[in-house]
């Protein structure tokens, strides 16, 4: 769940990085600034593709080196009025929080199930259903039933367990659209 809140974010600082650019080009002075635009949006796109690797978020250790290009090109923006230097001020902000927020990425990606936890699991169930064999008398008991409960039990916690070591795979997965939608979006024309 925090992974998920934290691409949500990390896309929506994306999204705003690239309509805040847009006005540059609607106001002001866009012959001067639509390049620095196009550049602007095509360092995020660059972002957005090598954090997304297949159907999979990664750590992508050029993304440094692309949000500090992204901080070079907005600084070359051209603020005329008030309102483009609000909005040259919230570009800046949201690069600094996708920092922040990329940093927090990358803690999320790493954490991963204990594999002690997945081990002792295993040895739980192993032990507590092979208990129930060792009173068979020949008559129908309800023992029996746990024998067949117990695995079905504990097989379900440790697939679910193994399910959420990786958020990007199984049943229980993170959507990637939101980041799909802003690279949608940032490849459209100006």
């Amino acid at each position: 769940d925090e992974l998920k809140y934290v691409l949500y974010e990390e896309a929506n600082e994306v999204r705003s990085i690239g309509d805040y650019s847009t006005y540059f080009v609607t106001s002001g002075a866009p012959d001067v600034n639509e390049p620095t635009v196009r550049e602007l949006r095509g360092l995020l796109l660059d972002y957005l593709d090598n954090m997304l690797r297949g159907n999979k978020v990664i750590a992508s250790v050029e993304n440094e080196s692309v949000l500090e290009r992204c901080l070079h090109a907005a600084g070359r923006l051209d603020a005329v009025d008030h309102n483009d230097k609000i909005a040259l001020e919230e570009i800046m902000k949201s690069i600094s929080c996708i920092s922040v927020l990329r940093a927090k990425r990358t803690v999320c990606i790493e954490k991963r199930m204990s594999p002690f936890i997945l081990v002792l699991m295993l040895l739980m169930s192993i032990t507590m259903v092979s208990s129930f064999f060792g009173k068979a008398n020949g008559e129908i008991s309800i023992d029996y039933m746990y024998v067949f409960l117990l695995p079905a039990f504990y097989a379900s916690i440790f697939m679910t367990l193994l399910d959420l070591s990786s958020p990007f795979d199984g049943y229980w997965s993170i959507k990637l659209e939101a980041i799909e939608g802003v690279q949608r979006k940032l490849s459209a024309p100006l």
